[in-house]
């Protein structure tokens, strides 16, 4: 059967004249106008059409999501319960990268994998990093190498905690054994090789990663440190680093102090300072735990990051009309796709999967999702759930 997208606008991620979109077999098969007219008569053809007053764009790309799960740090009743399918597609995203995070004791690569493996079943796509905040790494085969290399989800390691008091006390010939497995697996396998760093609160910041660099362990465009905008001080040094052509990832959510440069705030900075863009990405940390620490180092409060916050944020942005579309769309369709090698990922041209979000209205409302080819959202309404998931109306 065909599917054919009609909306008000197409941005793919830039805008085209197009104002509608052809997908068959799970990929997409044409982008323009009057394509229903190309088909043969007799043809199956489903519509989605959100009205003039709509824009279609390449499905979501999270690069950062918990989706086993993560947390733990206040107790065993603390850690976070996994992602379901709904979470996902309800905020556009239609592919994610999956971390360990800070548990990798009772949470397991093993785990990890089955889970991105369970949503690929379910109809998104889902990749994963191997490792976890721990170094030496954990792994799948004995090797951070063997894991790029052997395991098709494996696409990097991370998120390998660093300038954090969470951070391995391994020391630093740890992580360059980390990170030269990672870009030599990436390597030989033909995939992005992304080593993704936690960055903590910790006064070194950046440093072990531009050592990384300087020292020619692994190349900067294989380099992605995220939680760069938790706090002025970090932000300023990541804005070099970006300078420098490294490449950050902001996260989406409000970090729980003062000093914290939220994600607007920080691309709407970046674009005014004419810092490439193309390097920068928007993740949500979902499922992640949100520790709030006094200042005797112990838990004060805690909340679970949402997949939601990532969408909200390009909401505030595209609302404050400070930033044009395609600006707002790069962190989170073609700027991850290309830092991890999801080569069919994250534009919306012929021959790619057929990721596709159509938003309605000025409230920018997830009217339709496409997840390779596969109907997740139709007009509002849920289509596709998760295995276990209870069946409700509407996108909550």
């Amino acid at each position: 059967m065909f599917k054919l997208i009609r909306a008000g606008r197409v941005f793919s991620p830039q805008q085209t004249r197009a104002v509608e979109i052809l997908t068959a077999a799970g990929q997409i098969l044409a982008v323009g106008n009057r394509l229903q007219d190309q088909l043969p008569k007799d043809a199956e053809v489903e519509l989605f059409d959100a009205g003039p007053d709509s824009t279609a764009v390449p499905g979501l790309i999270d690069n950062h999501v918990h989706i086993t799960g993560g947390g733990g740090e206040g107790g065993y009743h603390t850690r976070v319960p996994e992602i379901t399918l709904s979470n996902i597609t309800a905020c556009g995203v239609t592919t994610v990268i999956g971390v360990l995070g800070t548990d990798d004791v009772t949470r397991h690569l093993e785990s990890l994998l089955a889970k991105a493996r369970g949503l690929e079943n379910e109809g998104v796509s889902a990749y994963i990093l191997t490792g976890s905040y721990a170094l030496p790494p954990p792994t799948l085969t004995g090797s951070v190498k063997r894991d790029i290399l052997l395991i098709d989800k494996v696409i990097g390691v991370g998120e390998i905690a660093i300038s954090d008091h969470r951070a391995s006390k391994a020391g630093f010939q740890a992580l360059r054994d980390a990170a030269a497995g990672c870009r030599l697996g990436g390597l030989l396998s033909g995939k992005g090789g992304v080593l993704q760093l936690h960055v903590g609160h910790d006064p070194e910041g950046l440093a072990p990663a531009r050592r990384l660099v300087e020292e020619r362990i692994i190349p900067m465009h294989q380099l992605l440190p995220t939680h760069v905008n938790r706090s002025r001080a970090l932000f300023d040094e990541a804005l070099q680093y970006l300078e420098m052509g490294g490449n950050i990832d902001l996260t989406a959510f409000g970090f729980p102090n003062n000093s914290a440069v939220t994600a607007k705030e920080a691309l709407e900075e970046i674009v005014a300072k004419n810092l490439p863009l193309d390097r920068v990405t928007i993740s949500s940390d979902s499922n992640g735990s949100l520790p709030e620490v006094d200042s005797d180092g112990r838990i004060a409060g805690l909340r679970q990051a949402k997949m939601s916050v990532m969408l909200d944020e390009l909401r505030h942005l595209l609302r404050a009309e400070r930033l044009s579309w395609p600006q707002v769309l790069a962190p989170v369709t073609v700027n991850p796709a290309g830092i991890y090698g999801l080569a069919r990922k994250g534009r919306i041209e012929p021959g790619l999967d057929a990721d596709i979000t159509v938003f309605s209205g000025r409230e920018l409302q997830v009217c339709h999702v496409l997840a390779q080819g596969r109907t997740m959202i139709k007009d509002g309404q849920i289509r596709t759930w998760g295995t276990f998931e209870e069946v409700r109306d509407g996108i909550e």
